[in-house]
């Protein structure tokens, strides 16, 4: 309570004036003499924050950063505050803002920080922390191995391109493209590396998946063409000259090219490897399997049958007579349904023939003439395919020699084996080179034929009870390819082999459906009797292609 003495003179008015402060807010009631008033005193402007908020909480190096704090006045009175944003205890920046009384705002610092590490955050006295890493890793691309290719060496080499960002490279190789568990060789190579060879051999003839990561602390980027997948190759001494799958897929047979007196027996069960590499008295030209897989039959001057069980030799003994000229077997074709074989380009006299061969004794015991020597010379066949049923035998080639309208150009024969007869012979003058082969598709109504027309190799659908070409596909820059062929047992993908290539066709929509890039070839090529797998064979190296998964 506050007293004032005033004394005045008559009609003498003066204002009296009292101070007071409050101390506590409220109502309060002002009383001079029985003059009253109410006053009401408020509470002056105070600032509380809370809600620091960091986002993200682990940014990436030059990614804006949002700080956010919640500011409120809780005072009744409108004020100003000045905020300040601190990072490891320098300014960084400073925002006013100014409130009503009881009110609240969220007011946000954008920031970005250039270098990695670990920060700490201060608004005010509220504090918080956060960690700056790297990028991601960039984008990058494995430049070696091709991709899907086979025939790769069992100590495969890997280059990639340089991904920004990246502390390490992570290369996986599994049997499995969900790889985990499946992994069989990793890696973890410096951030300046660029190429690996892989350090412990991996199996032969067998399906790998691989990936490349760039990783930092912030995760991993797969290379962009990976996963991806190889087939490895069984490394052998010399060129494959001629190959053959025994009908159960766990044997296979190689004769070389330079080794010419040489013929390799080959185990497809796991490990894949070499099991005998035998010596031959003379040259070896081609082979082929029975098709109960008890016998190799290869051709040669004379020719010889392998017992693939014993792996002992018998020579070919021709039981018909011989002329001066000789026994020069190139090529051999083994009948689907019994042990027969028929040994073609047999020289009887001059003239090319088909010799029977009873496999089981190693006997020639009879022989079919394919042409006489004054209608296409002396011009060797190659068979190209034999029906299922053993009857028909399809031979030909290139002859490059004029016909009667004057054109070059070549020819395939049916031949009936149980008539011992011809039952037609087809050419084509638009045929720049060629026939180079001919495999049977679709249960024996096509003809798959390879022939060079132009610049271009191509494929034609040779409808045989038709006896014409319903349809052609061009494929790769030339017929070189073409002389290898083979046809799954249903008849529904073609393989064919280009110069560093394997191509798979289908028969029914006459379209490529896969390319494969082989290592160090290829140059033959045979399909499994079940159809599961390919045998490719190049330069050094027996090579495999997965046809189903």
């Amino acid at each position: 309570m506050q007293e004032r003495e005033v004394r005045l003179a008559p009609g003498e008015v003066r204002m009296v004036t009292f101070v007071v402060v409050g101390n506590t807010n409220g109502t309060y009631t002002i009383e001079v003499d029985k003059l009253t008033k109410s006053l009401k005193v408020l509470t002056p402007a105070t600032f509380r924050l809370s809600n620091l908020a960091v986002s993200p909480s682990e940014p990436e190096v030059g990614q804006p950063i949002l700080i956010s704090v919640t500011v409120k006045n809780v005072g009744e009175v409108e004020g100003t505050y000045t905020l300040k944003l601190k990072i490891n205890d320098a300014t960084e920046s400073s925002r006013d803002v100014t409130l009503a009384g009881g009110a609240a705002e969220t007011v946000s610092f954008k920031v970005t920080i250039p270098a990695t590490g670990s920060y700490s955050i201060d608004v005010n006295g509220l504090k918080s922390t956060l960690t700056v890493l790297k990028p991601l890793p960039g984008l990058f691309s494995v430049v070696e191995p091709e991709p899907e290719c086979i025939s790769i060496t069992t100590t495969p080499y890997f280059a990639w391109q340089s991904s920004k960002n990246a502390d390490k490279y992570v290369l996986e190789i599994a049997t499995s493209p969900q790889f985990g568990d499946a992994v069989v060789y990793r890696r973890e190579l410096g951030s300046d590396v660029r190429e690996h060879r892989v350090d412990a051999p991996l199996k032969s003839l067998r399906k790998y998946y691989y990936r490349v990561t760039a990783v930092n602390e912030r995760g991993g980027t797969v290379a962009s063409n990976t996963p991806n997948w190889f087939t490895t190759c069984l490394h052998l001494p010399d060129t494959v000259a001629s190959l053959a799958v025994s009908p159960d897929g766990t044997k296979a047979v190689v004769t070389y090219l330079s080794k010419k007196n040489v013929v390799a027996v080959v185990s497809l069960t796991d490990p894949p490897r070499v099991v005998a590499n035998l010596t031959l008295p003379k040259a070896a030209r081609d082979v082929a399997i029975t098709y109960d897989g008890e016998y190799a039959v290869i051709a040669g001057p004379p020719g010889y049958v392998l017992d693939l069980d014993t792996l002992s030799i018998r020579e070919i003994v021709y039981n018909i007579p011989v002329k001066s000229w000789g026994i020069v077997a190139s090529k051999v074709v083994a009948a689907p349904n019994r042990n027969v074989a028929y040994l073609v380009n047999d020289l009887l006299g001059a003239s090319p023939i088909v010799s029977v061969l009873d496999v089981a004794s190693a006997r020639v015991t009879d022989y079919v003439r394919v042409y006489e020597i004054t209608s296409l010379m002396t011009t060797p066949v190659d068979p190209y395919d034999i029906s299922k049923d053993g009857r028909y035998l399809y031979v030909g080639y290139f002859t490059g020699i004029q016909w009667e309208n004057g054109t070059i150009t070549g020819f395939i024969e049916k031949i009936d084996l149980q008539a011992k007869a011809l039952v037609f012979r087809v050419s084509s003058s638009t045929w720049t080179s060629g026939p180079w082969s001919m495999k049977l598709a679709l249960d024996g109504k096509y003809g798959l034929v390879s022939v060079q027309k132009g610049s271009s190799g191509s494929i034609q659908w040779w409808n045989i009870d038709g006896g014409k070409i319903e349809g052609e596909l061009k494929y790769a820059a030339s017929g070189r390819g073409y002389k290898e062929m083979a046809v799954t047992p249903d008849g529904s993908k073609l393989v064919v082999l280009d110069t560093s290539k394997v191509g798979i066709i289908s028969v029914v929509n006459r379209t490529v459906v896969e390319e494969h890039y082989c290592y160090r070839g290829p140059v033959r090529v045979v399909v499994s009797s079940d159809g599961k797998f390919a045998l490719v064979g190049g330069y050094s190296r027996l090579g495999i292609l997965f046809l189903e998964g």
